[in-house]
Order: C-alpha cells, then sequence, then structure tokens
C-alpha cells in the first residue's frame, strides 16, 4: 500500500495535466487580452498551474488514497479541469475563427469543442483516474460515449438556454464563455456519475 502510494505516476500525470491546462487557456487569455506582463503570464501558464496540479494531488493522496470513491474524485476533478481547458481553448479558437458567439453556429462548435474534451477525457479516465478493469473493452468504449453524449445534450442545452432563452443583452464573446463555465459545471459531476456508476463500475468486472 504504501508502495502504491508513493508512486511517481500519479505526480508525473499532475504535471503533464497542470501543463496541458496552461497551454489551453492561452486562447481564453488571448480572446480576453487579459494584460499581464509576459513573463507572469508565461510563469502562471506554464509553471504555476503544473506545480499546483503536483500540490493538489499530493494533498489529495493524503487525504483521500483509502477512500476509493473520494480518491477516484480527485483525480477526476483533475482530469476534469484539465478537460475543461482543453474545451475553452478549442472554443475559443472556433469562436475566433468563425466569429460565432450565439445561435446555432455557437451550439455547434460547443459541441466540437466539448467532444475534444470528451476525447481527452476517456483518454485519462480510462488509464488514470478509472482503473476497473486492466482491459479496455467495446462496451465499455460505447457506455463512456454514452454517458458523454448526454452530458453534451446537457451542455448545449445550458449554453441554449443562457445565450437565446435568458438573455436580453448582447451576444457577446463574454456570455458565450460564461455560458460554457456553466455548462463545464454540469458536464463535470453528471460524467463522474455516469462514469463511476455506469462505464467504470468495478462490481461489473
Amino acid at each position: 500500500m504504501q508502495e502504491n502510494f508513493n508512486k511517481l505516476a500519479d505526480y508525473e500525470y499532475a504535471l503533464i495535466l497542470g501543463l496541458t491546462i496552461g497551454v489551453f487557456l492561452l486562447p481564453l487569455v488571448s480572446t480576453f487580452n487579459l494584460a499581464f506582463p509576459g513573463f507572469l503570464l508565461d510563469s502562471v501558464l506554464f509553471f504555476g498551474f503544473p506545480l499546483f496540479s503536483l500540490a493538489y494531488i499530493f494533498i489529495a493522496k493524503s487525504l483521500f488514497y483509502k477512500i476509493s470513491t473520494l480518491w477516484e474524485f480527485s483525480k477526476f476533478l483533475l482530469v476534469g479541469t484539465t478537460n475543461t481547458a482543453v474545451h475553452f481553448g478549442v472554443l475559443n479558437v472556433l469562436i475566433r475563427i468563425t466569429g460565432a458567439t450565439s445561435g446555432w453556429p455557437l451550439l455547434l462548435i460547443t459541441a466540437v469543442s466539448f467532444t475534444a474534451a470528451v476525447v481527452h477525457s476517456y483518454i485519462w479516465s480510462t488509464h488514470w483516474s478509472f482503473k476497473a478493469s486492466k482491459h479496455r473493452t467495446y462496451r465499455e468504449f460505447q457506455k463512456f460515449f454514452e454517458v458523454s453524449f448526454v452530458s453534451l445534450l446537457l451542455s448545449i442545452t445550458v449554453v441554449y438556454l443562457i445565450t437565446e432563452v435568458f438573455s436580453t443583452g448582447p451576444k457577446t464573446v463574454l456570455l458565450a464563455n460564461c455560458a460554457n463555465a456553466v455548462a463545464a459545471i454540469v458536464a463535470l459531476f453528471s460524467n463522474f456519475i455516469g462514469y463511476k456508476l455506469l462505464v467504470f463500475n468495478s462490481k461489473k468486472y
């Protein structure tokens, strides 16, 4: 148990995920022209996030390693945060390319960016967050994307409601990003529940 607790792989993965967060937040920073000195921005994106992720995993492991569900959720939360960064990175690149901030074009690029995040999530969920079985199966893959598709529908619905139904102001890039932020929170919890109960349920193996 102590050997597993101290294994370096978890910390290496945390560093990789932290760096991924920094890289994919670059388009978001560019979109809003955040006024940070270059050296400070580089430090936060390329050093701050990896170090924060490393500290987060160390603390989460110390507190929850012996509680399987909480340890899995702790890892999934870091992966989910990275998924969100991937989602917003792709989203803002597509917004810049298409100029879409409302209507079906926004919903379409939301679906594309969400799908990119789902692919990232599948790789990390099967390799690290959940390890109910050592061998991946087509059935597991199918269930994963079924759960992800439901979350996609929820996300698109949330984005549509916020940008088209509840909003009476201008359709701005800020509104599009805020809508996707709310959708990402909804997807984070719906995905974890679905993945845990339906996809990576250790009792099934």
